[in-house]
């Protein structure tokens, strides 16, 4: 009995342990360094994407340092940034980030802007219903405030390439322009909470074995 408690005493303090912080599979997410055409694993665009170095008046304070994105849309079309990501599948992974509605050229009704996790298949095909979207920025958003944006999802079999993209979707012609920093993407880990369930769990399972 003393040696099953010893487990359980073990198992307890390893799930109230902080976890370690997960590892960023993502380059330069702050946007400190130039993207497109940089370094392998650097951010690509296409539509009307830019990275901005705030410099106090062309445009809002960056989330941090001083690299930040602003996209809008083509009239009507989507733009954005992509970087593709290490994975394994059957593993979940979740983005973060901040996106921010900026009054100086405020996002119009219809008009979104979030991050998307999403996968491909050999074929280059974006697997149907593996991809996910973050929380809006829209026209309804709080202007000039930094919006947590956060979206997990799981690379599904067949899966060759996984993808981070930040977009501004314009379904019509209304203006306005979304803003994005601080973007990453970790491998989902279980919540401290969850792993001391599953320890005390294990705890049980072999204190029941012993008594038989």
């Amino acid at each position: 009995m003393m040696k099953i408690y010893s487990l359980a005493a073990i198992l307890a303090v390893v799930a109230i342990a902080p976890v370690a912080n997960a590892q960023n599979l993502i380059s330069n997410g702050s946007f400190e360094s130039a993207i497109g055409g940089g370094p392998v694993g650097n951010w690509n665009s296409f539509g009307n994407a830019y990275q901005v170095f705030y410099n106090g008046t062309n445009g809002p304070a960056a989330y941090d340092g001083v690299g930040e994105i602003k996209e809008f849309g083509t009239f009507p079309g989507t733009s954005g940034i992509y970087q593709d990501f290490n994975f394994t599948v059957g593993q979940s992974y979740t983005a973060t980030g901040y996106g921010l509605n900026w009054s100086g050229d405020a996002m119009q009704a219809n008009n979104s802007g979030f991050i998307r996790l999403t996968f491909f298949n050999a074929n280059g095909q974006e697997i149907s219903g593996a991809g996910q979207n973050s929380n809006s920025i829209t026209n309804s958003t709080t202007q000039n405030t930094w919006t947590p944006l956060s979206v997990t999802a799981v690379a599904p079999t067949g899966t060759v390439t996984a993808q981070v993209l930040c977009l501004f979707v314009q379904p019509g012609t209304n203006g306005g322009s979304s803003w994005f920093d601080g973007v990453s993407v970790t491998q989902s880990v279980p919540e401290p909470a969850s792993i001391a369930t599953l320890g005390l769990g294990l705890v049980g399972l072999v204190a029941r074995r012993r008594r038989k």
